[in-house]
């Protein structure tokens, strides 16, 4: 099934509202689509420069693209039915055709020389996620069903990053989520990248470009390694279903491992369908 046909008319309509104020003054929008134009304009947007991430990394924001602080990222999160802990940042192309949410974790150095079951990880995932409909039902949300691989984790060792790609359904919509993880010497830089997937292939591309532009700050980066440093509990694979949340699981607290952001991109899709639907005649 395609992605809903509500993400362009949501991407459209804010988009157009900020260009033109006309424009939003001509069209008769529901109570939902004035609240989510007025959240979206509201919204402090870094459109050049340099962003600075926590303490130990930086954004360079190119043109075209937007860099929201973890206060806005929070809005627009919530906007889209979806949990967010107010640590996350998010980068998005001025169309809105994608957009990416990413949080540094200080987990501690991760060791790169792991191999990956796909097949195995595939089930904790879904596990995982079978774990975060419960946080999900209990906000009035609807569940999540992972469907399979769009392309199991690979690793990147020149560039430290792993990433993965899975298909997703929720409420009959189907979306395709983009993970990657920026490995850096006291920890990883979670990223997940939601886009219509038709376009999603497009939309990793561009964002494979943009991402060079986020960087670890001298005596952060993972070459930078020292003994002594702080070495996570996992390897590369936890990072796939989670990181420090799969360890977590141990103690009963699984029903956080939507932290992954696996679900995050799932429910793009029912959220903005449940938001921005177009207000009927």
């Amino acid at each position: 099934m395609s992605f809903p046909k509500e993400w362009r008319i949501w991407a459209c309509l804010v988009l157009a509202c900020v260009a033109s104020k006309a424009y939003c003054d001509e069209q008769q929008l529901s109570p939902q689509q004035q609240h989510a134009k007025e959240v979206f304009q509201s919204l402090a947007w870094i459109r050049s420069g340099t962003a600075q991430v926590g303490s130990n990394a930086q954004f360079n924001v190119p043109q075209g693209y937007g860099f929201l602080n973890p206060s806005d990222t929070k809005k627009l999160m919530e906007l889209m039915q979806n949990p967010s802990n107010g640590k996350e940042y998010l980068i998005a192309p001025e169309d809105m055709s994608w957009f990416a949410v990413l949080e540094f974790q200080d987990t501690g150095y991760v060791k790169d020389d792991e191999k990956i079951d796909a097949d195995t990880l595939l089930g904790s995932l879904r596990k995982g996620t079978e774990a975060s409909n419960e946080e999900r039902k209990a906000r009035g949300w609807p569940p999540l069903t992972i469907v399979g691989w769009r392309f199991p984790p690979r690793y990147d060792e020149q560039n430290k990053r792993l990433e993965w790609a899975i298909d997703g359904q929720s409420e009959g919509a189907r979306v395709v989520n983009y993970n990657t993880r920026i490995l850096g010497r006291h920890g990883v830089t979670s990223v997940a990248v939601v886009a219509d997937p038709d376009g999603i292939d497009r939309a990793v591309a561009d964002f494979k470009g943009v991402v060079q532009n986020y960087t670890y700050i001298s005596g952060e980066r993972y070459t930078e390694y020292k003994p002594g440093d702080k070495v996570a509990e996992y390897g590369l694979a936890a990072l796939v279903t989670g990181g420090a949340a799969a360890v977590a699981v141990k103690s009963g607290a699984a029903k956080w491992l939507w932290k992954a952001l696996l679900a995050a991109g799932i429910a793009a899709a029912g959220g903005i369908k449940a938001l921005f639907g177009r207000k009927k005649a």
